[in-house]
């Protein structure tokens, strides 16, 4: 057995081992360097002085002036966190109340009656999922017939609950951001006093679902311009020429009291025709829906290119969205002012709508000239009126009161 053999095979205790003792070099050097620099110590605690005189120094009171920015930096913090918030809470409680809407428990308190658990009839359905018959009828009003959807809003024949013979029109819009459109449409229609014109009877908001609601009169008018010729057709001119003098004089009535529509189109005129084909006035209109009519403001505006100031009675930024887009006058495409002039060019719409039984097609000023010349069964003067009505400028259409007096209407 040789000896590597043999050496191989006694066994090693762990123990023994030992390992060699590794010096860090930095140690090393640090001892070294208290050995040959004695005041290194020293060195390092002034360094270290320095750093802590640097700190102070920077820690120092900031100066009055940027303490006043400083303050005023945190307090637009403190705003923003608290709009933010607030934000957040309104966004938490929409989505709350959207998602509870079939909990309508807090809306009947107070509410007797058998009706109270009434559903919506399918011939009265709306399509909006949030809305809730219940609410309705809490508020003291029983649902009998659908007058039409709009965009923003659904109109019904209602009756009292205390009683039934007491017929009204509900306006109803659902959603927060509704609200201030109809305040803001009652108490215009409040202001006004014309028998073309519905009175209001009481402005209901309910800010817990965020109904808004306005009760007015019923007339017997309560089919739009649109409707009627979908189904009779096409009125005759003289038909048409009584239509079109009662809507002129309400537009006259509104806008000497400085409102403007700014939403007259076939859709937004009730018309209805009398079966007594020798009355004289067989034709009755009313002129509805002021979500969006406005108070006049008087803005002057220097104009350029002619060298002279105007004065104009609104203004309009471009692509602001006013009337139904395929409703608006020309100068409602383009930011700058306008007057109410806009309603003279919806009045032509419901004129040519009244006449042909459809709606103008929009296009260029040549294009609707076209359509004007090609109509049938109306007189010169009539048709000369309606290419007025059409004029591309607003200030070259007639105002409603110079509309009147034109000679479509005295011959």
């Amino acid at each position: 057995m040789s000896q590597s053999d043999s050496d191989s095979d006694t066994p090693v205790d762990i123990n023994d081992l030992r390992l060699p003792t590794i010096t860090h070099k930095s140690e090393s050097i640090d001892e070294d360097s208290k050995k040959t620099c004695p005041d290194a110590a020293s060195s390092n605690q002034n360094e270290d002085g320095k750093l802590e005189a640097n700190n102070h120094e920077e820690s120092k009171e900031p100066s009055p002036e940027e303490s006043k920015k400083l303050g005023a930096k945190s307090d637009k913090f403190q705003k923003f966190r608290a709009e933010t918030k607030d934000l957040i809470s309104k966004t938490e409680k929409k989505k709350q109340l959207y998602m509870q809407s079939a909990s309508i428990d807090k809306a009947l308190e107070g509410f007797e009656t058998a009706e109270s658990s009434a559903t919506l009839p399918n011939d009265l359905e709306v399509n909006d999922p949030r809305f809730k018959y219940n609410i309705i009828l809490s508020k003291g009003y029983k649902l009998l017939k659908k007058m039409g959807n709009g965009a923003y809003a659904s109109v019904f024949l209602a009756e009292k609950v205390s009683d039934p013979t007491q017929k009204c029109i509900l306006k109803i819009s659902i959603g927060e951001e509704r609200i201030p459109d109809t305040q803001n449409e009652y108490e215009i229609m409040k202001s006004l006093d014309s028998h073309r014109i519905p009175k209001v009877y009481e402005l209901i908001i309910d800010n817990d679902y965020y109904y808004s609601i306005i009760c007015m009169e019923y007339s017997e008018i309560d089919t739009n311009v649109l409707q009627f010729v979908n189904k009779y057709g096409s009125l005759a001119e003289n038909q048409t020429k009584q239509a079109m003098k009662e809507l002129f004089e309400a537009l006259k009535y509104i806008h000497s009291l400085d409102y403007a529509h700014r939403d007259v189109k076939p859709d937004n005129v009730l018309i209805k025709a009398h079966e007594e084909e020798n009355e004289e006035h067989n034709v009755s209109i009313g002129l509805v829906d002021y979500n969006i009519a406005k108070k006049a403001k008087s803005y002057r505006n220097t104009s350029y290119e002619e060298g002279k100031e105007e004065i104009s009675k609104f203004r309009c930024n471009y692509l602001t969205h006013i009337a139904s887009q395929n409703s608006q006058a020309p100068e409602l495409f383009k930011s700058g002012y306008y007057s109410e002039s806009v309603d003279i060019w919806g009045a032509g719409l419901v004129f040519f709508t009244l006449m042909t039984g459809t709606k103008i097609k929009r296009g260029d000023q040549e294009m609707i000239k076209e359509q004007i010349s090609s109509l049938e069964n109306i007189s010169d003067n009539g048709r000369d009126l309606l290419h007025q009505l059409f004029e591309f400028e607003g200030e070259s259409r007639p105002t409603a009161e110079e509309a009147l007096e034109h000679a479509w209407f005295v011959e």
